[in-house]
């Protein structure tokens, strides 16, 4: 049962948890459930916004915003606290577009 359980939450971030070339960061990600949902929450609205193409620089920041997020490593109050700021400029970004 615990098997299926991991299994379940493992597949919840927005990239394939079961890739053997995760950095610490995206690791910690797939296996905290609160992290897996803001990582598809982040990702989610950043994909609705990049489709209707009025951030053309988004790619460009969310690259960044993705070494800021690895430079967390393990530390989960660091990955929630640029998740949760990740998600309040793309709300905003969407709000003003």
């Amino acid at each position: 049962m615990d098997g299926v359980i991991l299994s379940l939450l493992v597949m919840t971030a927005s990239y394939d948890c079961k890739a053997e070339d995760l950095n610490p960061a995206e690791q910690t990600v797939c296996h905290v459930r609160g992290l897996s949902r803001l990582d598809e929450q982040v990702m989610d609205l950043h994909d609705i916004l990049v489709k209707s193409g009025k951030q053309p620089t988004l790619q460009d920041e969310l690259d960044s915003w993705l070494i800021f997020r690895d430079g967390c490593g393990l530390d989960v109050t660091c990955l929630e606290r640029l998740y949760r700021g990740r998600l309040t400029t793309l709300r905003h970004m969407d709000r003003n577009d």
